[in-house]
């Protein structure tokens, strides 16, 4: 009997005790991302985070927008697991005033930034990453921008708002996603039957005219990326200097993401062409079930049959057949997403303020002036006169 008790004992798991989790700062270059890369790469992939928050995003970022930032990697282990990570750049100015920031390591071609963080201990973990934060005294705000709701940033705000630091959030976009679960093609998960229809009208118009082609391209050949950028170029993003080519940096930016992107199997660069002429482009990426599309281009010429939108058709089946989950847009959303979906998921910029007399005046100048600025901004006075100054202009 107690050789059989036994036996059944030892089959039976024990829960192992939970390390304790410490977090550390570091202060340096690229270099600090570097050491840590491959368990940074690990942890994304089993939160399931986004390919933006990967190492290689972050080192892009550095090098194309900010290659003499200093940056501050805040890491948070238990034992030797690493479970959290949270990169940030020193700036010196906040709303025109001269502070200390620690920003993160993003901008708006980064689309979205928040604090890497294990699921296991993740209160644990974000509550040491804290800690971490407020033992740093030479920081007057911590500024996130762009962080998905319910993650690491909106709980580090609210341990800070729970010991009375002044803080701040601003929701910003409302990024359209479009779920592909049990989908047999693209058509089916669109909401409208006239929107359904357009489409079948407009693909038997393009081939009437011409041979239609989609192209799926999953390494950063040169020639490739070449005609998406020319393809982004010649439209309303040329001509308002916001297409990837229109600034050296941008463009080291997609470069250095496309090139890691394909090296590590996420790459999806999504060309569609009418007798061979590219008509409509995504720079996107696959990981982990889900298609993004960080940058959409087509060519106004052939507006007349939405090849915006038969990209999209295309590039969906394509998903479908590959197995794909979701199609995240990426982005704020615009009428022409909302056709594929309703369903949104929010982001929001994250602020903290030093709990100190400087951190209350920063605090104010962001919270109450700028907001105060933004609210009448949209005032319909100031509209309407907006549109009389432009109309006089033109």
């Amino acid at each position: 009997m107690n050789a059989y008790l036994h036996a059944n004992c030892l089959a039976m798991p024990i829960p192992l005790p939970e390390r304790r989790v410490i977090a550390v700062a570091q202060r340096g270059g690229p270099e600090l991302i570097d050491s840590v890369a491959g368990e940074w790469r690990e942890l994304c992939a089993k939160s399931e985070m986004a390919p933006f928050h990967h190492p290689e995003w972050i080192a892009a970022y550095l090098r194309a927008f900010a290659p003499a930032a200093t940056l501050r990697l805040l890491t948070a282990r238990a034992g030797s697991r690493l479970c959290a990570v949270l990169p940030l750049t020193e700036q010196n100015t906040f709303c025109g005033l001269p502070a200390r920031v620690l920003r993160g390591a993003s901008n708006v071609h980064s689309t979205r930034f928040d604090v890497v963080v294990a699921r296991q201990q993740a209160a644990a973990t974000i509550s040491q990453v804290w800690r971490c934060l407020k033992e740093m005294d030479d920081w007057d705000v911590l500024e996130i921008k762009d962080a998905p709701a319910g993650g690491g940033a909106e709980q580090l705000l609210a341990l800070a708002a729970s010991e009375q630091y002044p803080v701040g959030q601003w929701k910003t976009d409302d990024t359209p996603y479009v779920s592909l679960a049990g989908a047999a093609n693209a058509l089916q998960v669109i909401p409208s039957g006239e929107f359904r229809r357009n489409l079948r009208r407009h693909m038997r118009r393009a081939s009437e005219k011409w041979s239609v082609e989609l192209c799926r391209v999953d390494s950063a050949d040169s020639e490739d990326l070449r005609q998406f950028y020319a393809l982004e170029m010649s439209g309303w993003k040329g001509r308002r200097k916001t297409a990837i080519a229109s600034r050296p940096a941008t463009q080291l930016f997609y470069d250095e993401v496309a090139r890691a992107a394909s090296a590590l199997g996420y790459f999806s660069l999504y060309l569609l062409r009418f007798d061979g002429v590219p008509v409509a482009g995504h720079f996107g990426l696959t990981c982990r079930g889900r298609y993004y599309a960080p940058k959409v281009a087509y060519d106004e010429q052939y507006a007349s049959v939405g090849p915006g939108h038969l990209l999209v058709e295309a590039a969906l089946d394509d998903c479908i057949y590959r197995g794909i989950g979701e199609y995240d847009t990426v982005g704020p959303s615009a009428p022409w997403k909302l056709k594929w979906t309703s369903t949104t998921r929010s982001h929001a910029h994250c602020y903290v303020f030093r709990k100190s007399a400087y951190g209350g005046i920063l605090h104010a100048a962001k919270c109450r002036f700028m907001a105060g600025l933004r609210a009448a901004s949209h005032h319909p006075l100031v509209s309407g006169l907006r549109a009389h100054l432009k109309t006089g202009d033109e």
